[in-house]
């Protein structure tokens, strides 16, 4: 029997509806397959914004499938890339009547290393007390797993200080020398990886496999973490330039001191011949590193990395290159261990990086610091990560496929292919297409938008207590069901505070708990959850349990970023405004990503409150309108009550039926 076409899966009364309960038919989702299907025959890339409940997982899927070739789909989290390979995978091959060749692959600390493990085991250090207790569960669950992967253990906090000390590293592995290659979880899902048509990764397993093989070590060693493919398909392609940020350029860190001399200081305990000279330099280094450390000044959060400040600290900087040098030299004498002669490679590269982020000479770069409470990170990224993709990317691989449900701002697609590379002063530089599919929800129906009157604007005195308050009236409207964005942790923590104990609804906070056990607490019951970054995306939560989605301002990013100054301040030397080609459409979009909370079915009803004066009164409001849902508008508190009385009217009491794909 041949294999199905298109039509034949997705049309009406196809297979997918005969597979699936609750099918919705969908045209755009037909259009989006047939436009990636093209593209992976005729080889070009591919852009397309597929409005939410297109069921765009499936639409390129079932073509990346049938067209036999490899193929690999990252994902913007490891949460949307779990749901492809054990949810989307699965259905399309019970809908095609036939398995799919696929695999999952993490990056290497999402995988238990049993080599460290043992070690750690040997001389188990913890950061806090209480983690020996749940580290048990971390001991009973490495006995019976199949794959090390950490996402498994439920019950282990994210944050428990012995998982950085027991994952694989790239800095510690040792190969096939190691005693325990034939049982690395690593290696299986290398090996499971490299024999199949789809792999699954996410974003930065991508970027840090491309930034790999464009390295000097790359090309010359053939080094690689993804098996080659032949096309790649990004989800979720709007975090894509953030990503790509990180990974071509270059970091220090003083976790990476301070896991290098821990590392040195346990090797020279379990080998007498080393442990003078050894542990000699790996406290000279934890020593050294401390001082430089402690030498940077600013508080927590992110800030440019200033000239000044590098000079003021050249002595305790030049210390700690000694340091990893004399490390690097003492390492090199152990010329047959393996496990050695790593501790020395960890150390030459952390040499170079630091005086790579401290030389603050390179015009493409900006040099940029981040202060957290346990590490701060020295960095030196790409001002324009363009050129970059272009090259290494969009020139290697025939089709590349970028979709999302928020790629397009003001009605088109050119600020995100700007950004990227595919187009260039406002002229293609690769054969590809584009497409925008609007969602099959009817928003005009199912959604309202609301900017309340009278509030100050966010810069002003009061704004935060007046968000708070206007907070309080929704909330009574819908009965709880709310999501309270924050476009700060200092708004989201205020915000919080002033609507704590006025109402009878359960109250959660950000950070409270684990991400999954905070929605799924928030969907037991009416309630209430302030929150900011971290819950403006990739969170869905379908039916009555959200009504209510309201965001403190207009997510525009702050000019005192150093990466967004630097971007900034490049836009105005090319003649360009920076604000309308950066920052006001760079904000519509993260708005319509706060917005795409709301509503998640056909059944869905909800209000999103926008409490910034600005979106009614600025000239430019209209961007943000025409990139946000044609959803009706209320400026009055009473008429949007009226709006919402008459919408809770049209549900009836049948669950809605969730998005398929």
């Amino acid at each position: 029997m041949s294999e199905p076409g298109l039509i034949e899966v997705l049309g009406p009364g196809g297979r997918l509806a005969e597979a699936s309960e609750g099918y919705e038919d969908r045209p755009q989702q037909r259009r989006m397959a047939d436009a990636v299907a093209r593209a992976l025959a005729r080889g070009h890339h591919l852009t397309v914004e597929a409005g939410t409940g297109t069921g765009k997982t499936l639409a390129y899927l079932l073509p990346a499938v049938l067209s036999g070739r490899r193929i690999v789909v990252s994902t913007a989290t490891k949460a949307l890339q779990d749901q492809v390979f054990e949810k989307d995978l699965p259905l399309l091959a019970e809908v095609l009547g036939r398995p799919i060749s696929a695999a999952r692959l993490k990056g290497r600390g999402n995988y238990v290393c049993l080599t460290r493990k043992a070690r750690f085991d040997a001389q188990p250090t913890f950061e806090r007390r209480e983690e020996g207790a749940t580290y048990d569960a971390i001991d009973a669950w490495v006995k019976t797993t199949e794959s090390g992967d950490k996402a498994e253990l439920h019950a282990v906090p994210e944050t428990h200080s012995a998982w950085s000390q027991i994952c694989s590293t790239s800095d510690s592995c040792t190969g096939q020398k190691c005693e325990a290659w034939e049982l690395c979880f690593v290696t299986r899902e290398r090996e499971k990886a490299a024999q199949a048509q789809v792999v699954v990764v996410n974003h930065h397993l991508f970027f840090a496999d491309l930034s790999l093989k464009s390295s000097s070590a790359g090309q010359l060693g053939g080094a690689e973490v993804i098996p080659p493919y032949e096309a790649v398909i990004f989800d979720e392609a709007h975090a894509l330039e953030d990503v790509a940020t990180t990974f071509f350029g270059v970091s220090f860190s003083s976790r990476q001191c301070t896991d290098l001399a821990r590392d040195a200081g346990r090797v020279a305990a379990a080998q007498p011949e080393l442990a003078s000279a050894l542990g000699e330099a790996a406290a000279r280094l934890e020593r050294r590193a401390k001082a430089f450390f402690a030498c940077l000044p600013g508080e927590e959060g992110r800030g440019a990395l200033e000239p000044r400040t590098v000079e003021d600290c050249l002595e305790e900087r030049d210390a700690l290159r000694e340091a990893l040098k004399l490390l690097a030299a003492v390492a090199s004498e152990a010329r047959e261990d393996e496990e050695v002669q790593s501790l020395g490679r960890r150390a030459r590269e952390g040499e170079s990086a630091l005086f790579l982020v401290t030389t603050l000479d390179d015009p493409t770069l900006v040099y940029w610091m981040d202060r957290r409470a346990r590490s701060t990170v020295l960095q030196a990224s790409p001002i324009d990560v363009a050129p970059v993709l272009q090259e290494i990317l969009l020139r290697q691989v025939d089709v590349c496929t970028f979709t999302s449900a928020t790629l397009a701002t003001n009605g088109g697609l050119g600020f995100f292919q700007n950004r990227i590379g595919l187009v260039e002063e406002g002229e293609e530089r690769f054969e590809q297409e584009s497409l925008i599919l609007d969602s099959p929800f009817d928003y005009e129906r199912q959604a309202a938008l609301y900017v309340p009157t009278g509030l100050p604007e966010p810069n002003r005195p009061g704004f935060v207590e007046a968000v708070a308050e206007e907070a309080l009236q929704l909330i009574e409207l819908t009965g709880g069901r709310a999501f309270v964005l924050c476009t700060s942790r200092r708004n989201m923590f205020a915000i919080h505070d002033l609507i704590a104990g006025r109402f009878d609804a359960p109250l959660y906070l950000q950070g409270q708990a684990p991400k999954q056990a905070l929605l799924e607490r928030f969907q037991e019951a009416p309630s209430v959850l302030v929150a900011t970054q971290s819950f403006w995306e990739g969170v869905d939560v379908p039916g009555d349990a959200l009504s209510l989605v309201i965001i403190d301002k207009l997510p525009f990013a702050s000019p005192g970023d150093p990466i967004v100054a630097a971007r900034m301040r490049a836009l105005e030397e090319a003649g360009k405004s920076a604000f309308g080609h950066y920052q006001l459409p760079q904000a519509a979009l993260a708005l319509k990503q706060g917005f795409g909370r709301l509503i998640r079915t056909r059944r869905d009803r909800g209000i999103v409150a926008i409490c910034d004066e600005r979106l009614a009164t600025r000239r430019y409001r209209g961007h943000f309108l025409r990139t946000l849902p044609p959803a009706p508008r209320f400026r009055d508190r009473d008429a949007l009550a009226l709006w919402w009385a008459e919408a809770r009217e049209q549900l009836d009491s049948r669950a809605g039926a969730s998005p398929v794909g």
